[in-house]
This record gives structure tokens, sequence and C-alpha cells, in this order.
């Protein structure tokens, strides 16, 4: 965690975006004393983060059943708890939208829920299946709603893609073309377009 830390400073990076993890007993997940021993460990690293003005962003996981990782980090009222209870204002959480959709959630009701604690984003599309990282419009997540929600909750970080299969499968030559595509869908994505497109109003 130093070294990231230490890392995203002299890169300038504001917000390191950072996993909470599950204790288990034998095969037995524990939920409360996971819980316990999350919040020990990301207080002890608040205060080195503040100390470099770096913002700990939580990442909401997976808990869909028979997942190959199931974690009580998807329940997204638990991960707000945490991050109240931690209290600082430099550390909230991080969206993984693809992680919502796989557990079962409303990406855009996530965002609502967590509100200003809202730091960061993983944006990234599936089909409810496996967590594919493809884009948005190649899974089911319904991206006007999501979009407008971070517009409903003042979010206004970075929209970050985290999309490697994406490109992944083509030849190293073409994937910059790729990446120029992922661009354009994201300022799509941020515009009143999206809406607009789909006859419905846009949000202020």
């Amino acid at each position: 965690m130093r070294r990231s830390v230490l890392a995203a400073e002299q890169l300038g990076i504001r917000e390191l975006v950072v996993h909470p993890y599950s204790v288990f007993r034998g095969d037995t997940m524990l939920t409360d004393e996971g819980y316990a021993d999350n919040l020990r460990y990301f207080s002890r690293w608040a205060a080195f983060f503040k100390q470099h003005n770096m913002e700990m962003c939580i990442e909401n996981m997976v808990g869909k059943p028979g997942s190959e990782n199931p974690s009580i980090w998807a329940d997204v009222t638990r991960l707000c708890r945490l991050v109240d209870e931690i209290g600082e204002p430099h550390v909230g959480t991080c969206l993984d939208t693809g992680h919502a959709f796989l557990s079962g959630d409303d990406p855009a009701a996530c965002a609502r829920q967590m509100g200003s604690r809202l730091k960061a984003t993983h944006i990234a599309d599936n089909k409810g299946d496996r967590d594919a990282h493809v884009s948005p419009f190649m899974g089911s997540i319904d991206w006007p709603e999501l979009v407008r929600a971070l517009r409903d909750i003042g979010y206004q970080n970075d929209f970050s893609f985290e999309t490697q299969n994406l490109s992944a499968c083509f030849p190293l030559a073409v994937q910059p073309e790729i990446i120029r595509f992922s661009y354009t869908l994201g300022e799509y994505l941020l515009s009143d377009a999206l809406f607009t497109d789909i006859g419905q109003q846009p949000p202020m």
C-alpha cells in the first residue's frame, strides 16, 4: 500500500482505488470479523493517504453466489457504512459498474446510494454472467440511467473505463484506434446526446 501511494503521488494521481477484502474461517466467510478487520486496516492507512494528499476510494466488489471470489463488499450499504465510520473526508468509494451489475444490483441505484462518498468510477459493462470488462453498450447495463444518477448526485471526478477486454483480443497494431474509440464513446456518454438520442430530456 505504501509503495502504491508513493508511486501515485509521483505520477500526480489524486485518487487511488483500493479493494476491501474478505475474511474466512475455512470455507466460511465471516461478515462481522471481515467488516471489523477492514475498518482497522483502512483507518490505519487513511492518515498516510492524507499525508500524501491522496484520496482513498474503496471499491464495491462482486458478491454473486457461486462466484470465484465472493465478497461481503458487494453490499453497497455495508461499504458506505465503512466509509462513514472511517470518517475522513478524503476517504470515499469507487463504483465499479461491472461488479454492481454482476452482483445483481442496479449501478445507478448504487451511485445514488454512494452519493457524495463517490470519488472514483470503474466503468465497464457485462451481461450479468461474468466480469467481462467490455465497453458500455456491449452488455446489459442501462447507461443513460447510470449517467443520470451521476449527474443527479453531482459527481465531478473521473469517468474511468476499465475495459481491457475491448482491445485485448485485437493485434497490438490496431489497439490505439480502439483506445481512441473509447475516448469518443466516453465523450458521448457524458453528453446530452446520450439522452436526446433515446427521446429523453437530459438531466441538468
